[in-house]
Formats: structure tokens, C-alpha cells, sequence
């Protein structure tokens, strides 16, 4: 690079550690790699999908990394062309890829090196006055924790017929849009679903089961605050008072089966035996043994965002509850 004669140079680097390692860079004896200095230039920019102590992540059954899918996404579709000004800048497209990885792996953190005009070099053509680009960022508007609202369905609707896509179409790009999110919630579900087997109401896990927590963790690129809730949930669902009767409702509606977990009378000398088996209804009516009472939800808030409905299907057919 810095042997060329271009004037304007960038440079995508996606792979672990990218923030600290390139090819041909010679490191410091402390281990650290000056990017800013060594690659920096006022043409020039360098764009790494990790900083120097993390590791760059592929989702399962992707062809691609995370951080490369999203900087061909925002390439592809313009919707990196925050401005939309008709061009993607380096800038931009540094944004726009940071916060679809940052959905998707909060662990990842994209980082980018550049000096004065190497921000503002532009890389492609965003399409000005394309449909499917105007509906895809009226999405992005209307996204809520991974949700879009009411509100929001009755707008994309609206713009939907007022800019002749088909359903389809429309469904595409708010899958577009809400992939990221959907990744982010998977890694959670996985490892909660680890988590709660390898424990199985031991507490503390011992040295070997939380290094393996760990590396789980790292994979799945989640961060030590989104595990941390998921071992708080499991030490609720386990701190339960002797002669009482604790109903944990997960919210979980698989196809049209809803799962129940009843954990009856336990004794607190007893509270590691596990709970009866787990049973699967087609309909909230069918569920045995639910008691009558209020009671206070104090679960994982991976499945806040059926609670509305789920709430309102329980009220309807447990109106004492």
C-alpha cells in the first residue's frame, strides 16, 4: 500500500483480531499494532470487522462471515447510502455494517481507521428513487427491539400499495432488516438452552463448565451482560421456597403447541431434584394443575416480546388468574 501511487486505498479486513493484524505489518514489542499510523493516510481508509482482541463471527448456515454479509448488503441494496445522496462512502457503509453486526453479535465491534478525506471516499452507486430501497429504510424507521410496530405495520402497508411492491417484495425487505435482530435472539435461545441443561440446578458450575459457558459465549458473539441475565433467570427459577407451588411459563409456542413447566411442592433441602416432565397442549385450556392467584413474572426477558399476546390468550382462558 504504501508503495502504490493511488491516491484513495481501502482496505477490508474480516477476520479475528482484524483490528490489530494485517499482512505485512510489523508489531511493536509490546504486541501492538499502531493501524493508525501504519495504514492511515488521507487516502486511505481501513475498514476490520474486529478490534485486536476479538474474534470475527460467521452465523450458522451463512456462506459468508457476519461482517461480510452486512458490507455486501449495504453494497447490494443502497441501503448504506445514509444520506442518500446517491453514493456510499466509506463512512457509511463503516455505519451501516456496524450496526446490523452489532444486532446480530454484540460482542463484535467494526472498527475504522482513516484520516480527513479517507471517510468520505466513495466505494459505490446507491439507487436514488428504487422502491424496494425507499420501502427498505421506511422499515429500518420503524423497527422497535426487533419488532415493528402496529404503527408501523399500518404505514408499510400503506407505502407498500402506494409504491406498486408486491407482498413479497414487501416481506423481503423486512426480513432484510429484521435478519440481524432474529441472529441475536437465536444466540440467546442457544445458549440459554445450553445452559440450563449443563447447570441443572448446580450452583456455582464448576471451573470446567463455566470455561466451556465461556468459549459457548465467544461463538455465539454475545456479551457478558446477555449471559449474565440468562444465569440470573436460572438462579430464580431455582430459589424456590419450601412448600410452595411455582408455575414457570416460558411463553414458548412451538407450531400450535404450547409448552407448560410445572414444578410442584419442593422441599428446600430438595430444590435440585428436577421438575416433572414437561408437557405439551394444543390449547391453553388443556393445561392441568393451574392455580388461581397473582403471580409475579420474573423470567428471562428473551421472550418480551410475546408477552402482549400471550398474556391477553392466558387472561382469556384463565379469567381468575
Amino acid at each position: 500500500m504504501s508503495n502504490s501511487r493511488c491516491k484513495r486505498e481501502v482496505v477490508i479486513l474480516d477476520c479475528c483480531f482484524s483490528g490489530a493484524f494485517a499482512e505485512g505489518m510489523s508489531a511493536k514489542n509490546d504486541g501492538f499494532v499502531d493501524i493508525r499510523n501504519q495504514l492511515g493516510g488521507e487516502g486511505r481508509a481501513v475498514l476490520t470487522s474486529s478490534t485486536s482482541t476479538q474474534f470475527s463471527f460467521v452465523q450458522l448456515g451463512a456462506d459468508t462471515s457476519t461482517y461480510t454479509t452486512y458490507i455486501v448488503e449495504g453494497l447490494k441494496t443502497g441501503a448504506a447510502d445514509k444520506n442518500e445522496d446517491g453514493w456510499i462512502s466509506v463512512d457509511e457503509l463503516h455505519e451501516y455494517a456496524t450496526k446490523a453486526v452489532q444486532e446480530a453479535t454484540p460482542a463484535m465491534k467494526p472498527e475504522i481507521y482513516a484520516i480527513k478525506e479517507g471517510y468520505k471516499i466513495n466505494l459505490a452507486k446507491a439507487p436514488i428513487d428504487d422502491p424496494k430501497l425507499i420501502y427498505r429504510r421506511e422499515v429500518d424507521y420503524w423497527v422497535r427491539d426487533g419488532e415493528i410496530s402496529d404503527i408501523g405495520h399500518t404505514a408499510l402497508t400503506k407505502l407498500q400499495k402506494k409504491l406498486g411492491l408486491t407482498p413479497d417484495e414487501a416481506t423481503a425487505k423486512e426480513t432484510e432488516v429484521l435478519k440481524p435482530y432474529q441472529d441475536y435472539k437465536e444466540n440467546l435461545q442457544e445458549y440459554q438452552k445450553v445452559f440450563f441443561q449443563v447447570t441443572k440446578g448446580k450452583f456455582p458450575v464448576n471451573e470446567n463448565t463455566r470455561a466451556d459457558l465461556k468459549r459457548l459465549q465467544q461463538n455465539l458473539g454475545l456479551r457478558d451482560e446477555d449471559t449474565a441475565l440468562i444465569e440470573a433467570s436460572q438462579k430464580r427459577r431455582l430459589n424456590v421456597t419450601p412448600k410452595s407451588l411455582v408455575v414457570l411459563t416460558m411463553g414458548v409456542i412451538v407450531g400450535a403447541g404450547i409448552v407448560k413447566f410445572i414444578i410442584p411442592d419442593i422441599k428446600s433441602e430438595d430444590r435440585a431434584i428436577p421438575p416433572t416432565p414437561i408437557e405439551v397442549t394444543n390449547q391453553f385450556a388443556e393445561v392441568r394443575n393451574v392455580p388461581e392467584g397473582t403471580f409475579k413474572y420474573g423470567g428471562s426477558t428473551s421472550w418480551a416480546f410475546i408477552h402482549p399476546k400471550l398474556e391477553s390468550e392466558i387472561k382469556n382462558t384463565y379469567p381468575k388468574i
